[in-house]
Order: structure tokens, then C-alpha cells, then sequence
């Protein structure tokens, strides 16, 4: 069972982003198995985080259209670019992707940040930043990375959790 939320926070900045427990339980429904393939989705928020925090309310889910293999993804970017329409006209904010990764401990791969930068310079919406959360098979903290990447900027900034639920006392509200 996911935990209620998770907050991480920006080392480099005073951004939090949080992450609303639907959005965890898609991410836990979806961690990869042994010898499954990547899956993932686009990441929204209601606002866009002028205030300093960040909360991560919606999350699209897999989709059979995507591109997918033990360790890499390609989102099909047209169904991309239609789910930001959608929830876009419901008020929500289009601010990065989510994606699995074959180990409990993920960060971004080299190709993971190609595939960012890309985005970020000529994937049809213009953002200087994005969030990318990558959901490994660890069920605690340490088992989701978000990482904010910027444009310009060749690495990303890897957010820290700061509160810890252990996933012994997680309880479902769903």
C-alpha cells in the first residue's frame, strides 16, 4: 500500500513537491516486476509551484501505445500531448513525466535525461523546467527519485525526501 504522501525537497532551491496519495498508488500499482517493461505516464499539478511548494495531484497512467522495453521507455507523444490538453481544460498544470525503473534505488539514466532535455527544448510545450519522478521497486522513499531538470543545465537537481513513512505502517485511504 502506498503511504498518505511523500515530500521531497529541492537542495538547491526552496522548492517542495508533494505527491498526492492517488498519484502513489498509480506509481505503486505500476512498479516493475522482474522482467516487465518500463511504463509511465505525464505528471500534473494544479498550480505551478510560484509559492515555492509543488504538489503532484494527477498522473496519467501506461498506455499500450508507448514504446517499452526491461529498461527503456518512449512515450507516445502525441497521447502526451492529448492527456495536457485534457486536463489542461480541467485546470491542471502540465510540469513533467513519471516512468519505472528496473532497481529498488532509481535515478535518471543518460538516456532518461536525453529524453528530458529533448522535451525541454522542442517537445511542443514550452517549459524551462520539468519534474521527472522515476519509480523503482523499493516501496519506501528511497524507491521514488524526483529530479528537477532544467534547461541549460546538464544535470538535474535530485530532491531529497523529507518525511520518511515506513512502509510497515502504511495504511490505505483509498
Amino acid at each position: 500500500m502506498p503511504p498518505d504522501f511523500l515530500q521531497y525537497r529541492d537542495p538547491n532551491s526552496d522548492l517542495t513537491v508533494s505527491i498526492a496519495p492517488s498519484v502513489l498508488r498509480l506509481f505503486d500499482d505500476s512498479r516493475q516486476r522482474l522482467w516487465q517493461r518500463e511504463r509511465g505516464g505525464v505528471l500534473f499539478a494544479e498550480s505551478i509551484g510560484t509559492d515555492g511548494r509543488l504538489e503532484i495531484v494527477d498522473a496519467t497512467s501506461p498506455h499500450p501505445s508507448d514504446r517499452a522495453g526491461w529498461n527503456w521507455l518512449e512515450l507516445d507523444h502525441q497521447r502526451c500531448l492529448d492527456e495536457i490538453a485534457e486536463r489542461f481544460s480541467r485546470g491542471l498544470h502540465f510540469i513533467g513525466y513519471w516512468h519505472t525503473h528496473p532497481e529498488r534505488t532509481p535515478t535518471p539514466s543518460a538516456r532518461d535525461l536525453a529524453a528530458f532535455h529533448r522535451n525541454l527544448q522542442g517537445g511542443g510545450i514550452a517549459l524551462r523546467k520539468l519534474v521527472a519522478v522515476i519509480v523503482g521497486t523499493d516501496r519506501g522513499t528511497t524507491g521514488v527519485c524526483v529530479a528537477l531538470v532544467s534547461n541549460g543545465e546538464p544535470a538535474p537537481s535530485l530532491l531529497v525526501p523529507f518525511v520518511d513513512i515506513d512502509p510497515q505502517t502504511r495504511s490505505d485511504h483509498s
